[in-house]
Protein backbone atom coordinates (compact mmCIF):
# COMPACT_ATOMS: atom_id res chain seq x y z
CA UNK A 1 0.00 0.00 0.00
CA UNK A 2 1.61 3.27 -1.15
CA UNK A 3 0.50 6.89 -1.23
CA UNK A 4 -0.10 8.27 -4.73
CA UNK A 5 1.83 11.53 -5.07
CA UNK A 6 -0.78 14.23 -4.25
CA UNK A 7 1.01 16.79 -6.43
CA UNK A 8 0.06 14.92 -9.62
CA UNK A 9 -2.38 16.76 -11.89
CA UNK A 10 -4.80 14.78 -14.03
CA UNK A 11 -6.86 16.19 -16.88
CA UNK A 12 -9.14 13.85 -18.79
CA UNK A 13 -10.03 14.44 -22.42
CA UNK A 14 -12.34 12.71 -24.85
CA UNK A 15 -10.05 9.81 -25.72
CA UNK A 16 -7.20 9.90 -23.20
CA UNK A 17 -5.92 11.75 -20.15
CA UNK A 18 -2.89 13.85 -19.29
CA UNK A 19 -0.86 13.19 -16.15
CA UNK A 20 1.40 16.06 -15.10
CA UNK A 21 3.96 16.39 -12.35
CA UNK A 22 4.27 20.20 -12.24
CA UNK A 23 7.35 20.28 -10.01
CA UNK A 24 9.36 17.95 -12.22
CA UNK A 25 7.83 19.39 -15.42
CA UNK A 26 6.99 15.87 -16.61
CA UNK A 27 3.92 14.88 -18.63
CA UNK A 28 2.48 11.48 -19.51
CA UNK A 29 -0.44 10.56 -21.75
CA UNK A 30 -2.40 7.80 -20.04
CA UNK A 31 -5.67 5.87 -20.51
CA UNK A 32 -8.75 7.47 -19.01
CA UNK A 33 -9.31 4.35 -16.87
CA UNK A 34 -5.89 4.84 -15.31
CA UNK A 35 -6.67 8.51 -14.68
CA UNK A 36 -9.85 7.51 -12.85
CA UNK A 37 -7.87 5.22 -10.56
CA UNK A 38 -5.30 7.90 -9.72
CA UNK A 39 -7.90 10.60 -9.31
CA UNK A 40 -10.26 8.49 -7.24
CA UNK A 41 -7.84 6.88 -4.81
CA UNK A 42 -5.47 8.39 -2.28
CA UNK A 43 -3.60 5.10 -1.91
CA UNK A 44 -2.60 2.48 -4.46
CA UNK A 45 -3.82 -0.61 -2.61
CA UNK A 46 -3.74 -3.65 -4.89
CA UNK A 47 -6.18 -5.66 -2.76
CA UNK A 48 -8.77 -2.90 -2.64
CA UNK A 49 -8.41 -2.21 -6.36
CA UNK A 50 -8.84 -5.89 -7.23
CA UNK A 51 -12.03 -5.97 -5.16
CA UNK A 52 -13.27 -2.92 -7.04
CA UNK A 53 -12.25 -3.92 -10.57
CA UNK A 54 -12.15 -7.73 -10.38
CA UNK A 55 -9.39 -10.30 -10.83
CA UNK A 56 -9.43 -9.85 -14.61
CA UNK A 57 -7.93 -6.39 -14.05
CA UNK A 58 -4.87 -7.77 -12.21
CA UNK A 59 -2.47 -7.56 -15.17
CA UNK A 60 -3.36 -3.98 -16.07
CA UNK A 61 -3.26 -2.91 -12.41
CA UNK A 62 0.24 -4.33 -12.15
CA UNK A 63 1.23 -2.27 -15.18
CA UNK A 64 -0.22 0.86 -13.59
CA UNK A 65 1.59 0.13 -10.32
CA UNK A 66 4.89 -0.37 -12.16
CA UNK A 67 4.43 2.91 -14.03
CA UNK A 68 3.78 4.90 -10.85
CA UNK A 69 6.59 3.22 -8.96
CA UNK A 70 9.15 3.59 -11.79
CA UNK A 71 8.41 7.31 -12.11
CA UNK A 72 8.61 7.90 -8.37
CA UNK A 73 4.92 8.71 -7.98
CA UNK A 74 4.32 6.29 -5.11
CA UNK A 75 5.29 7.63 -1.70
CA UNK A 76 5.47 6.33 1.85
CA UNK A 77 1.89 6.06 3.09
CA UNK A 78 2.93 7.51 6.45
CA UNK A 79 3.60 10.87 4.83
CA UNK A 80 0.90 13.47 5.55
CA UNK A 81 -1.62 13.77 2.72
CA UNK A 82 -1.95 17.42 1.72
CA UNK A 83 -3.97 17.90 -1.47
CA UNK A 84 -2.78 20.82 -3.58
CA UNK A 85 -5.18 23.78 -3.47
CA UNK A 86 -6.70 24.73 -6.82
CA UNK A 87 -7.54 28.29 -5.78
CA UNK A 88 -5.68 30.92 -7.81
CA UNK A 89 -4.80 34.45 -6.74
CA UNK A 90 -2.48 37.16 -8.04
CA UNK A 91 -1.55 40.41 -6.27
CA UNK A 92 -1.11 42.29 -9.56
CA UNK A 93 -4.01 44.12 -11.20
CA UNK A 94 -2.21 43.56 -14.50
CA UNK A 95 0.04 40.54 -14.93
CA UNK A 96 1.31 41.15 -18.46
CA UNK A 97 1.54 44.12 -20.78
CA UNK A 98 2.36 44.05 -24.49
CA UNK A 99 3.76 47.34 -25.74
CA UNK A 100 4.25 48.01 -29.43
CA UNK A 101 7.04 50.31 -30.59
CA UNK A 102 7.61 51.55 -34.13
CA UNK A 103 9.34 54.86 -33.51
CA UNK A 104 11.28 55.15 -30.26
CA UNK A 105 10.13 58.04 -28.09
CA UNK A 106 11.59 57.57 -24.63
CA UNK A 107 9.31 60.15 -23.06
CA UNK A 108 6.21 58.35 -24.35
CA UNK A 109 7.52 54.95 -23.32
CA UNK A 110 8.34 56.30 -19.87
CA UNK A 111 4.79 57.63 -19.49
CA UNK A 112 3.37 54.23 -20.49
CA UNK A 113 5.61 52.43 -18.00
CA UNK A 114 4.53 54.84 -15.28
CA UNK A 115 0.88 53.93 -15.83
CA UNK A 116 1.71 50.22 -15.94
CA UNK A 117 3.63 50.57 -12.70
CA UNK A 118 0.60 52.25 -11.15
CA UNK A 119 -1.50 49.12 -11.76
CA UNK A 120 1.24 46.80 -10.47
CA UNK A 121 2.17 45.27 -13.82
CA UNK A 122 4.40 42.25 -13.27
CA UNK A 123 5.92 41.64 -16.71
CA UNK A 124 6.18 43.44 -20.03
CA UNK A 125 6.77 42.43 -23.62
CA UNK A 126 8.12 45.02 -26.03
CA UNK A 127 7.29 44.30 -29.68
CA UNK A 128 9.60 46.51 -31.71
CA UNK A 129 9.07 46.58 -35.48
CA UNK A 130 11.91 48.90 -36.50
CA UNK A 131 15.65 48.28 -36.35
CA UNK A 132 17.20 50.03 -33.37
CA UNK A 133 20.80 50.14 -32.16
CA UNK A 134 21.84 48.47 -28.89
CA UNK A 135 22.27 51.83 -27.05
CA UNK A 136 18.65 52.71 -27.85
CA UNK A 137 17.41 49.37 -26.55
CA UNK A 138 19.58 49.90 -23.49
CA UNK A 139 17.84 53.24 -22.89
CA UNK A 140 14.39 51.63 -23.20
CA UNK A 141 15.26 48.88 -20.74
CA UNK A 142 16.80 51.41 -18.35
CA UNK A 143 13.36 52.98 -17.97
CA UNK A 144 12.27 49.84 -16.15
CA UNK A 145 14.70 50.66 -13.33
CA UNK A 146 12.22 53.26 -12.09
CA UNK A 147 9.31 50.80 -11.92
CA UNK A 148 8.27 47.66 -10.04
CA UNK A 149 7.93 45.68 -13.27
CA UNK A 150 9.80 42.45 -12.57
CA UNK A 151 10.57 40.98 -15.98
CA UNK A 152 10.81 42.02 -19.61
CA UNK A 153 10.80 40.28 -22.98
CA UNK A 154 11.89 42.06 -26.15
CA UNK A 155 11.07 41.03 -29.71
CA UNK A 156 12.79 43.05 -32.45
CA UNK A 157 14.26 42.75 -35.96
CA UNK A 158 17.72 41.30 -36.40
CA UNK A 159 20.63 43.67 -36.89
CA UNK A 160 24.34 42.81 -37.17
CA UNK A 161 24.84 45.40 -34.44
CA UNK A 162 23.65 42.74 -32.00
CA UNK A 163 26.76 40.61 -31.88
CA UNK A 164 27.90 38.51 -28.95
CA UNK A 165 29.60 41.35 -27.05
CA UNK A 166 26.75 43.86 -27.40
CA UNK A 167 24.12 41.28 -26.45
CA UNK A 168 26.11 40.12 -23.43
CA UNK A 169 26.46 43.75 -22.32
CA UNK A 170 22.70 44.33 -22.66
CA UNK A 171 21.86 41.23 -20.69
CA UNK A 172 24.42 42.08 -18.02
CA UNK A 173 23.09 45.61 -17.63
CA UNK A 174 19.44 44.56 -17.30
CA UNK A 175 18.76 41.65 -15.00
CA UNK A 176 15.01 42.03 -15.54
CA UNK A 177 15.48 41.04 -19.17
CA UNK A 178 14.39 37.41 -19.32
CA UNK A 179 14.02 36.97 -23.08
CA UNK A 180 15.45 38.65 -26.16
CA UNK A 181 14.21 37.47 -29.56
CA UNK A 182 15.56 38.65 -32.92
CA UNK A 183 13.45 37.81 -35.97
CA UNK A 184 14.49 37.79 -39.64
CA UNK A 185 17.90 36.54 -38.56
CA UNK A 186 20.22 34.92 -41.14
CA UNK A 187 20.24 31.77 -39.03
CA UNK A 188 18.57 30.09 -36.08
CA UNK A 189 20.39 29.76 -32.81
CA UNK A 190 19.86 30.35 -29.11
CA UNK A 191 22.04 31.27 -26.18
CA UNK A 192 21.30 31.33 -22.47
CA UNK A 193 22.87 33.67 -19.92
CA UNK A 194 23.09 33.50 -16.14
CA UNK A 195 22.37 29.75 -15.92
CA UNK A 196 19.38 30.02 -18.21
CA UNK A 197 17.62 32.94 -16.51
CA UNK A 198 17.90 35.00 -19.71
CA UNK A 199 17.28 33.49 -23.13
CA UNK A 200 18.55 35.11 -26.34
CA UNK A 201 17.16 33.64 -29.54
CA UNK A 202 17.89 34.45 -33.16
CA UNK A 203 15.12 33.26 -35.49
CA UNK A 204 15.14 33.15 -39.27
CA UNK A 205 11.35 33.46 -39.22
CA UNK A 206 9.53 36.72 -39.75
CA UNK A 207 7.38 38.23 -37.03
CA UNK A 208 4.18 40.24 -37.21
CA UNK A 209 3.12 41.97 -33.98
CA UNK A 210 -0.47 40.82 -34.50
CA UNK A 211 -0.68 37.84 -36.81
CA UNK A 212 2.25 35.88 -35.40
CA UNK A 213 0.32 35.37 -32.17
CA UNK A 214 -1.93 32.53 -31.17
CA UNK A 215 -0.10 29.42 -32.37
CA UNK A 216 -0.76 26.49 -30.03
CA UNK A 217 1.39 23.38 -29.83
CA UNK A 218 3.13 21.36 -27.14
CA UNK A 219 6.12 23.70 -27.24
CA UNK A 220 3.93 26.58 -26.05
CA UNK A 221 2.35 24.76 -23.09
CA UNK A 222 2.79 26.38 -19.69
CA UNK A 223 2.50 24.03 -16.71
CA UNK A 224 2.21 27.01 -14.40
CA UNK A 225 -1.17 27.91 -15.90
CA UNK A 226 -3.14 25.03 -14.42
CA UNK A 227 -4.69 26.78 -11.42
CA UNK A 228 -5.37 30.03 -13.24
CA UNK A 229 -6.97 28.22 -16.19
CA UNK A 230 -9.59 26.61 -13.93
CA UNK A 231 -11.41 29.91 -13.51
CA UNK A 232 -9.77 32.38 -15.89
CA UNK A 233 -8.66 32.73 -19.48
CA UNK A 234 -5.12 31.43 -19.81
CA UNK A 235 -4.07 34.13 -22.28
CA UNK A 236 -6.13 37.27 -21.68
CA UNK A 237 -6.56 37.28 -17.91
CA UNK A 238 -5.00 40.46 -16.48
CA UNK A 239 -3.35 41.32 -19.78
CA UNK A 240 -3.28 44.70 -21.51
CA UNK A 241 -1.87 45.74 -24.86
CA UNK A 242 -0.78 49.19 -25.93
CA UNK A 243 -0.16 49.54 -29.65
CA UNK A 244 2.52 51.65 -31.28
CA UNK A 245 -0.05 54.43 -31.81
CA UNK A 246 -1.15 54.28 -28.15
CA UNK A 247 -4.38 52.30 -28.57
CA UNK A 248 -5.27 50.37 -25.40
CA UNK A 249 -6.77 46.88 -25.78
CA UNK A 250 -6.90 43.41 -24.29
CA UNK A 251 -4.61 41.94 -26.93
CA UNK A 252 -2.95 43.13 -30.15
CA UNK A 253 -5.08 40.71 -32.16
CA UNK A 254 -8.45 41.75 -30.74
CA UNK A 255 -10.38 44.59 -32.33
CA UNK A 256 -11.55 45.98 -28.97
CA UNK A 257 -10.26 49.46 -28.14
CA UNK A 258 -10.57 51.44 -24.91
CA UNK A 259 -9.05 54.74 -25.98
CA UNK A 260 -5.54 56.09 -26.28
CA UNK A 261 -2.99 55.84 -23.50
CA UNK A 262 -2.23 59.54 -23.94
CA UNK A 263 -5.76 60.57 -22.97
CA UNK A 264 -7.01 57.87 -20.57
CA UNK A 265 -5.94 56.46 -17.23
CA UNK A 266 -5.06 52.80 -17.46
CA UNK A 267 -6.19 52.12 -13.91
CA UNK A 268 -9.70 53.30 -14.83
CA UNK A 269 -9.92 51.29 -18.06
CA UNK A 270 -8.82 47.95 -16.60
CA UNK A 271 -11.33 48.26 -13.76
CA UNK A 272 -14.34 48.24 -16.11
CA UNK A 273 -16.52 45.18 -16.65
CA UNK A 274 -16.10 45.62 -20.40
CA UNK A 275 -12.32 45.31 -20.22
CA UNK A 276 -12.45 42.34 -17.83
CA UNK A 277 -15.20 40.52 -19.73
CA UNK A 278 -12.75 38.18 -21.51
CA UNK A 279 -10.78 37.38 -18.35
CA UNK A 280 -13.15 34.62 -17.26
CA UNK A 281 -13.59 32.70 -20.54
CA UNK A 282 -12.28 29.29 -19.53
CA UNK A 283 -11.30 26.26 -21.58
CA UNK A 284 -14.25 24.35 -20.16
CA UNK A 285 -16.49 26.81 -22.03
CA UNK A 286 -14.67 26.60 -25.37
CA UNK A 287 -16.02 24.18 -27.97
CA UNK A 288 -13.74 21.20 -28.67
CA UNK A 289 -11.23 22.48 -26.11
CA UNK A 290 -13.46 21.36 -23.26
CA UNK A 291 -12.91 17.80 -24.49
CA UNK A 292 -9.13 18.19 -24.68
CA UNK A 293 -6.68 16.74 -22.16
CA UNK A 294 -4.27 19.66 -22.74
CA UNK A 295 -6.86 22.38 -22.05
CA UNK A 296 -5.45 23.72 -18.78
CA UNK A 297 -1.88 24.07 -20.05
CA UNK A 298 -2.20 25.93 -23.34
CA UNK A 299 -2.68 29.62 -24.03
CA UNK A 300 -6.27 30.15 -25.11
CA UNK A 301 -6.15 32.58 -28.02
CA UNK A 302 -9.43 34.46 -28.45
CA UNK A 303 -8.17 36.69 -31.26
CA UNK A 304 -8.16 34.09 -34.06
CA UNK A 305 -11.01 31.57 -33.93
CA UNK A 306 -12.26 28.73 -36.13
CA UNK A 307 -15.64 30.48 -36.12
CA UNK A 308 -15.03 34.25 -35.84
CA UNK A 309 -18.71 34.78 -35.01
CA UNK A 310 -18.57 32.56 -31.91
CA UNK A 311 -16.52 33.84 -28.98
CA UNK A 312 -16.42 30.28 -27.58
CA UNK A 313 -14.98 28.76 -30.74
CA UNK A 314 -11.74 26.79 -30.73
CA UNK A 315 -8.52 28.74 -31.41
CA UNK A 316 -7.85 28.82 -35.14
CA UNK A 317 -4.13 28.12 -34.80
CA UNK A 318 -4.49 24.90 -32.84
CA UNK A 319 -4.00 21.75 -34.89
CA UNK A 320 -4.95 19.23 -32.21
CA UNK A 321 -8.04 17.04 -32.50
CA UNK A 322 -9.04 15.65 -29.07
CA UNK A 323 -11.43 13.16 -30.65
CA UNK A 324 -8.75 11.39 -32.68
CA UNK A 325 -5.90 12.37 -30.32
CA UNK A 326 -3.86 13.59 -33.27
CA UNK A 327 -1.87 16.70 -34.16
CA UNK A 328 -1.54 18.42 -37.51
CA UNK A 329 -0.05 21.74 -38.53
CA UNK A 330 -2.92 24.20 -38.41
CA UNK A 331 -1.77 25.97 -41.59
CA UNK A 332 -2.02 22.69 -43.53
CA UNK A 333 -5.79 23.09 -43.38
CA UNK A 334 -7.17 24.91 -46.43
CA UNK A 335 -10.21 26.06 -44.48
CA UNK A 336 -8.12 27.46 -41.63
CA UNK A 337 -5.91 29.32 -44.08
CA UNK A 338 -9.03 30.83 -45.64
CA UNK A 339 -10.32 32.00 -42.26
CA UNK A 340 -6.95 33.44 -41.34
CA UNK A 341 -6.84 35.34 -44.65
CA UNK A 342 -10.16 36.89 -43.68
CA UNK A 343 -8.64 38.10 -40.42
CA UNK A 344 -5.75 39.61 -42.36
CA UNK A 345 -8.17 41.20 -44.82
CA UNK A 346 -10.08 42.84 -41.96
CA UNK A 347 -6.76 44.46 -41.05
CA UNK A 348 -6.79 44.40 -37.26
CA UNK A 349 -3.62 46.46 -37.30
CA UNK A 350 -1.32 46.82 -34.31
Amino acid sequence: MRLIDPSLIITSGYSRALLVHPVRQKIHLIPIAFAEIIGGHRLFDADDLLKEYGDEAMEILEEYHLFLDTNGYLLDERLPFIPAPVHWELPHRIATAIVGITTVDLETISAILSQLDEVGCHSIEFRITSVIAPPILDSILSLLDHTRIRSACVILPFSPLYHEDSVEKLVGNHLRLCSLVFFDSPENYEHAFFNGSTSVRFSARSFHPVYSCGTINMNTFDFGKYKEAQTHNSCLNRKVSISSDGTVGNCPGLASSYGNIASIRLKDVISTNKFQDCWTITKDQVKKCRDCEFRFFCYDCRAFLEDPADRYSKPLKCGYDPYSASWEKWSDSKEKRRIFSEYERMGQAF
